[in-house]
């Protein structure tokens, strides 16, 4: 029995770039037209119904297709990379190789890709379908403004390498020279365009600028080689305020504040070098810091009306301290401390009233012994009282965490919103500012209105966060007020805690807090 080959029913005829089915005799299949295709590559089938009618007349030929390019050029939707499609059998490629790949080139000219090929991938690309054998150039966006401002020392006692906190040492202010740097701005680059693989422009996007914000009265923004650069008018203390560099007028006393200076009232911060002595104030709008190792020794007054007050070696007998931020000192003996935020005490507190948000000594060695201590949320201490029994009182006010937790939403929600309409007059404020020298009058009077606008705005987000930051410190506190005790308690120690109050007659270690209607006491007896 005769083994019949497709071959013998069928033939594949090509003219002009049309192909041709010719069928010898009847029997030819579907099957033995696509096995004859498997070594013809280019031929690319169009018509069907035809091909199918062809097969079943005998001695018929019928246009099936078209004969299709040796190599075809595939772009992504971008335009910016080119692959090929080969259409020549892998004996066919083997054989001439060098021949492809100028065909490749005609290709690519042919279907408008400018970009100069990659020959290596083009000889890869008959087995590497994935390889991009032309690019696009890509355009590379402009830089957003860089700004940087003079970095701010924290006010918090150093750490020593044992970590206690060393309150000897601290930064307290930052003190600036007229004409001392303060910050700049390296401006936003404009970027470059790309070009497709046919070569059309793409544009860029240019960099974002960013303002630099600052007090005009007393900073200047000058233009130093390729930067704005941000320098102090006058010396004095640098500071952030409202989101934005400032320097507050500074006294620095090089000595004592005595008889050769007399008492001291300044608008801005004070520094002093020496102490204070008997029978002298010290009273500013701004920053108190008294520097001497000597400590204060019945002044009747220190103060600082809005800002934090430190007093490096401590204070003696009948002196009065009072600031509207925070009180760091060494130690307060038989004197009296008042703060708007927090008490920050060394070492001990012999005798003294203290009044504040917080009141917080040294772990685990702070003592507080005699006196009064009144805060509205916690207390913290090593040791309370001594083994004299010395009647000892600590009073928290206390506060209701629902209201506390409430108020924490609302702030967040109206801080989320703000921070919504900042970022938006941010982009328009920085649009206008990359082409502020090419503003006709009108639109620079509009850019100063926006710029005057997002500075509000951002007074109101800083005003915002540090009621925020300082209702989420609040809301740390164990319950609705907290007595911390890392060493022991004496007895004769009278703790009250939203009215509700404990004398303490044994010694003790431990956390009292307040929780509703309730005073509670974890810890241990002794």
């Amino acid at each position: 029995m005769a083994v019949h080959t497709p071959s013998d029913y069928i033939q594949i005829e090509e003219e002009n770039e049309t192909v041709y089915l010719r069928v010898l005799q009847k029997g030819g299949t579907f099957k033995d037209l696509e096995w004859m295709l498997t070594d013809h590559p280019r031929v690319q089938i169009t018509k069907f119904q035809q091909a199918k009618e062809a097969l079943e007349q005998e001695g018929g030929r019928a246009e099936i297709g078209v004969i299709k390019p040796a190599v075809i050029v595939k772009t992504d939707r971008s335009k910016m990379k080119a692959t090929l499609v080969w259409n020549v059998t892998e004996q066919e490629w083997k054989e001439n190789a060098s021949k492809w790949g100028q065909e490749a080139i005609v290709a690519l000219r042919k279907a408008g890709v400018v970009e100069s090929p990659d020959l290596p991938a083009i000889y890869s690309s008959f087995y590497d379908k994935t390889a991009v054998v032309a690019r696009g150039i890509e355009p590379r966006d402009g830089e957003d403004s860089v700004v940087s401002y003079v970095e701010l020392a924290s006010r918090k006692p150093t750490i020593k390498s044992n970590g206690e906190a060393d309150f000897y040492d601290m930064n307290f202010v930052n003190e600036v020279k007229s004409g001392d740097w303060l910050g700049e701005k390296l401006s936003a680059t404009i970027g470059t365009p790309g070009k497709n693989l046919y070569g059309d422009v793409i544009l860029q996007t240019s960099g974002k600028e960013f303002p630099l914000l600052y007090d005009e009265e007393t900073v200047e923004l000058v233009q130093e080689e390729n930067k704005h650069v941000l320098r102090a008018k006058c010396a004095g203390v640098v500071e952030r305020v409202n989101g934005k560099i400032h320097v507050s007028n500074h006294l620095m006393i090089p000595g004592d504040v005595g008889p050769g200076t007399g008492h001291i009232e300044f608008d801005g911060s004070v520094t002093v070098q020496g102490t204070i002595q008997e029978g002298y104030k010290v009273i500013a709008t701004k920053d108190v810091a008294v520097l001497g190792d000597i400590g204060l020794y019945n002044v009747p007054l220190v103060c600082a009306e809005t800002g934090d007050i430190y007093i490096k070696g401590g204070i003696f007998a009948n002196t009065t301290v009072e600031a509207g931020g925070n009180i760091y000192v060494r130690h307060a003996n038989e004197s009296s401390l008042k703060a708007k935020r927090d008490i920050r005490v060394g070492y001990y507190s012999i005798g003294s009233l203290l009044q504040s948000e917080n009141v917080l000594l040294d772990d685990p060695k702070g003592k507080i012994v005699g006196g009064r201590v009144e805060a509205l949320a916690r207390v913290q201490a090593g040791i309370i009282g001594n083994k004299m029994e010395r009647s000892t009182h600590i009073s928290i006010a206390g506060f209701n965490r629902e209201e506390r937790e409430a108020e924490l939403k609302d702030l967040l929600a109206k801080y989320k919103s703000l921070l919504t309409t900042i970022d938006q007059v941010k982009k328009e404020v920085s649009t206008l500012e990359g082409i502020k020298g090419r503003l006709t009058e009108q639109q620079l009077s509009q850019y100063q209105e926006t710029y005057k606008y997002y500075e509000r705005l951002l007074e109101r987000g800083n005003e915002l966060e540090s009621k925020r930051q300082a209702t989420m410190a609040l809301l740390t506190t164990r319950g609705e007020g907290q007595l911390s005790i890392a060493t022991e308690a004496f007895p004769e120690t009278f703790v009250e805690i939203k009215q509700m109050a404990k004398k303490v007659d044994r010694m003790v270690k431990g956390t009292f807090y307040a929780e509703g209607k309730d005073l509670h006491y974890e810890g241990e007896n002794e």
